[in-house]
């Protein structure tokens, strides 16, 4: 007998197509993503007023961010360090406002 399959292979995804599908992120962009999210939650403390000036600072970086082409692996790392050490000034209880934030 031959599988239901068997008689329709057009039907199965070739196993590029799966493997695409269900692909994860790397590392680094894990940690970038991390590093949003956890920025996003150290301003939830902030002021309605702060807040918002801190998002559309943190949506600003992190587009201006995307313009760094892939291969530039340095230039990423850098600006993720930055962007942890611009998170812990955000985590500081005292911070109302940054004069110019740079997140990856």
């Amino acid at each position: 007998t031959q599988s239901t399959w068997g008689a329709y292979p057009y039907i199965l995804p070739s196993m590029s197509f799966v493997a695409n599908l269900f692909r994860k992120h790397s590392p680094l962009q894990q940690e970038i993503l991390k590093l949003y999210r956890d920025l996003f939650r150290a301003i939830r403390v902030k002021e309605p007023q702060e807040r918002a000036a801190f998002k559309t600072m943190i949506r600003q970086s992190f587009r201006e961010g995307m313009q760094v082409p892939r291969k530039d692996i340095l230039k990423i790392e850098f600006l993720l360090r930055k962007g942890k050490k611009d998170l812990d000034l955000l985590k500081m209880e005292g911070t109302t406002r940054v004069s110019s934030l740079t997140f990856s």
